[in-house]
């Protein structure tokens, strides 16, 4: 219904405390067990409290996060402390290192790292007293504002299903129930309700969501609006549940060997691209390389062609072989090695790169880099980079230098100094990521040089190099 057609709902304050009853009926909350409450002393958390404490079906303590937001932080802190006090609860204080904040904040945004710095200390924490679940009181509201700034953020299956029900140790047994609910339900019981000055900030994404867009979404969807679209979280999040349990039924699609993922390219052949990217993006989560924002590396990653890599966030890299994608921790880089001279075709090893020379013709493997005979005759020098080094990459207009081209892709400077290129008869035909230079270029029919790059040689991790490295393209 739109606009006006819904009948006006008036808020539950029985609501919130029948799905505190549900959560324990249906074992999303074990009675009898240890449980702690993520407290903030604003109007969720503190009635959320309330009613855990009145229902007396738990060992019940709690925990305030000070993230030192905003000055009075500390002092709201304890006034939190004070009221789960007069309720009978313990609770602690527990406060982020402004040091983590800023990493985590460069790296996250504000609102990212206060997230991650709470769940890690709520988590050691629970740790520390057994507890066997962390409550928070996330309602139907804040998934709606999750699905509406996801969806804004072009976000996919995963990022849509919104906030889960349960995740690990942490429950959230208000995610069905509105927030006006829970505002009468604080009215009735006279919850006490610490207003936390940082949630009137508009800088942070929430923050303008809840104050702008939910009012007028609510005017022009109607009142009922934010439980049909908790309604489509939780159903997207049984789709989500689907998925990944059909893909535990294919265990050798993605395969685990160290602290890297591999995912064949033979199991993944015929597969839509929809479904591919499905892949990766499980991959990169089993990985533990998957970032809030990685629907743009899925697409890169799906496309890479043997021999290309990409440079993740956080220190990963996604690398294509012959036999599969590999997601692994980028490595530091070494000093390049020696230069190399390669008198005849053969397979050969550069430092961290393993390639193999085979003459032929560019039919016998369209993939790999080709070179003419005649215009790039052995031998070659394989070496890293020089000052004066200039390439014209095939179709290119003109000649630029070598690391010019490099810096135009976007490669990371610290790592050009470590990438091979190969010269012939005293030039650079060939530098990693880049076409073959013009001047090599293999005329139909004619004879070639046809340069793979294989396995690294010495196992996982060749250099990163920013956004990808297109060394199979000739």
């Amino acid at each position: 219904m739109i606009g006006g057609s819904d009948p006006v709902q008036r808020p539950d304050p029985h609501a919130p405390s029948v799905a505190i009853e549900q959560a324990a009926d249906s074992g999303l909350l074990r009675p009898g067990a240890r449980v702690l409450l993520a407290l903030s002393g604003g109007r969720d958390s503190a009635s959320l409290l309330h009613a855990l404490r009145m229902t007396q079906r738990w060992s019940l303590t709690a925990a305030v996060v000070d993230h030192a937001l905003h000055p009075a932080s500390r002092a709201h802190a304890r006034s939190a402390v004070r009221y789960a006090a007069a309720l009978g609860v313990d609770a602690r204080i527990l406060a982020v290192a402004p040091e983590e904040f800023e990493a985590l904040a460069r790296r996250d945004g504000p609102e990212g790292a206060a997230r991650t710095a709470r769940y890690r200390l709520l988590r050691a924490h629970a740790a520390a007293l057994g507890a066997m679940y962390i409550v928070t009181a996330h309602t139907a509201d804040d998934q709606a504002e999750t699905l509406l700034m996801r969806l804004g953020e072009g976000t996919g299956l995963h990022g849509a299903a919104g906030i889960p029900v349960e995740n690990g140790l942490i429950v959230r047994p208000w995610l069905t129930v509105a927030r006006a609910d829970v505002a009468a339900y604080a009215a009735e019981h006279d919850v006490d309700v610490i207003e936390d000055p940082s949630n009137s900030n508009a800088r942070f994404l929430r923050n303008a969501v809840r104050r702008s867009v939910m009012p007028a979404m609510a005017a022009t969807l109607g009142p009922r609006w934010v439980a049909r679209a908790a309604r489509t979280a939780r159903n997207l999040g049984d789709e989500v549940e689907l998925v990944e349990c059909l893909l535990d039924r294919m265990p050798d699609l993605i395969e685990r060997r160290g602290d890297s993922v591999r995912v064949s390219h033979e199991g993944r052949a015929g597969w839509s691209v929809g479904a591919q990217r499905a892949l990766i993006d499980r991959a990169l989560r089993v990985a533990g390389a998957a970032g809030r924002r990685r629907g743009a590396a899925v697409r890169r990653i799906v496309e890479l062609s043997p021999g290309e890599r990409l440079s993740l966030p956080g220190g990963w890299i996604a690398r294509s072989t012959a036999e599969a994608i590999i997601i692994e921790p980028a490595r530091m880089v070494r000093a390049a090695p020696r230069a190399l001279h390669l008198e005849q075709a053969a397979a050969f090893a550069w430092g961290d790169w393993s390639f193999e020379v085979v003459q032929g013709r560019r039919a016998d493997d369209p993939s790999a880099v080709a070179l003419a005979v005649e215009a790039a005759p052995l031998p070659w020098t394989v070496r890293c980079v020089a000052v004066g080094d200039r390439l014209r990459p095939r179709g290119a207009p003109g000649s630029k230098s070598v690391r010019r081209l490099w810096s135009d892709r976007r490669t990371a400077r610290r790592w050009r100094s470590a990438l091979p290129v190969i010269e012939s008869r005293g030039r650079v035909v060939w530098a990693a990521g880049l076409r073959a230079d013009e001047s090599v270029r293999v005329a139909p029919g004619a004879q070639a040089w046809l340069l793979r790059v294989l396995e690294p040689a010495d196992g996982p991790g060749l250099y990163p190099t920013g956004d990808e490295i297109r060394a199979g393209q000739g």
